[in-house]
């Protein structure tokens, strides 16, 4: 996978990132289509922090994106493969 990653404040780089083989227990795995870059982000370019959270280490950049299940784990329900699904990893 290809990402946008906050190295440090006003320092970003592009990199590819391994992604876990397997899907556990509860999980998906999502073909990503679309992501976006929001107020939060460019918050985090520009002063390194957002109130209390400091960037101390690099950070994957654009988190509300949307895509494709193209891997069900065990255990999951209401998602099957091919579902368009949005998401917010910040929450849970």
């Amino acid at each position: 996978m290809r990402a946008l990653v906050l190295e440090r404040q006003r320092e970003l780089s592009l990199r590819d990132i391994d992604l876990p083989l397997v899907v556990g227990s509860g999980q998906v795995k999502i073909k990503v289509h679309t992501v976006g870059i929001c107020g939060s982000d460019v918050h985090y370019y520009t002063h390194g922090k957002i109130g209390p959270f400091v960037v101390r280490e690099p950070m994957v950049l654009g988190h509300e994106a949307s895509g494709t299940v193209v891997e069900v784990g065990p255990g999951v329900a209401g998602l099957k493969v091919g579902d368009r699904v949005c998401m917010e990893p910040g929450v849970p």
